[in-house]
């Protein structure tokens, strides 16, 4: 079960604050399954995470195939959201 956003926000090392709110975000719609659930900006950020992750984890080519890729259509507009057009 995921941490509170109370204590969430209260975490200081930052790669554990974005790891314990992509956890929060994603069990909030149901790992991608009911994105309707989500405001604009956790919407956001769990897409950036999501290609992210895939990408770290085996290239774009396994971000595509799984069903991340899904969010590829939304990915240029949350990172001009998020002011990394350079991305």
């Amino acid at each position: 079960m995921a941490m509170s956003l109370s204590k969430i926000w209260k975490i200081k090392d930052r790669e554990e604050l974005v790891s314990q709110l992509d956890d929060y975000i994603a069990e909030k719609c149901d790992y991608g399954d009911d994105m309707d659930v989500l405001s604009r900006q956790e919407r956001i950020f769990y897409i950036v995470q999501k290609l992210e992750m895939e990408v770290n984890n085996g290239g774009f080519n396994q971000f595509f195939f799984n069903t991340c890729g899904m969010f590829n259509e939304e990915l240029v507009a949350a990172f001009e959201e998020i002011e990394a057009s350079a991305t």
